[in-house]
């Protein structure tokens, strides 16, 4: 995030975090991070605060969904204040998310296909942004 724009994110996000009793949010850290102008998926071209939320919710189908909902909002109002995200472990941003917050993609992509022809290493985001990408 934007550090001019933490106070705008902060207000955006809290009816988010309010919405459903189902997932807890246990923590946030609030971190300086310096921009990043090598990287081709870069999450911070320049300085921004990092937020890395903590979240608490039960092992279940419906409250999984749950959280990705949440985490497409709250994604959402990243992009909207001029922030991005840091790519997850779990694949619940939206195809277009990605785009939006990850211009570059399609010159990952071509990197990626340019030393893995074969596509032999392959994972769940690469299934889900990079296939998908036009």
């Amino acid at each position: 995030m934007p550090p001019a724009q933490l106070a705008q994110f902060t207000n955006r996000i809290r009816p988010i975090l309010r919405s459903t009793s189902d997932i807890n949010l246990l923590n946030v850290t609030v971190r300086s991070v310096q921009g990043d102008s090598s990287s081709v998926l870069c999450y911070a071209p320049r300085e921004m605060f990092g937020l890395v939320m903590l979240f608490r919710y039960r092992a279940e189908s419906s409250v999984d969904e749950k959280m990705r909902t949440i985490t497409q909002r709250l994604i959402d109002a990243a992009l909207s204040c001029g922030g991005s995200y840091y790519l997850p472990y779990r694949p619940h941003a939206t195809v277009s998310q990605f785009h939006r917050a990850y211009p570059a993609f399609a010159e990952f992509r071509a990197t990626k296909r340019k030393y893995d022809p074969e596509e032999l290493f392959e994972n769940s985001f690469s299934a889900t942004y990079l296939q998908s990408s036009p």
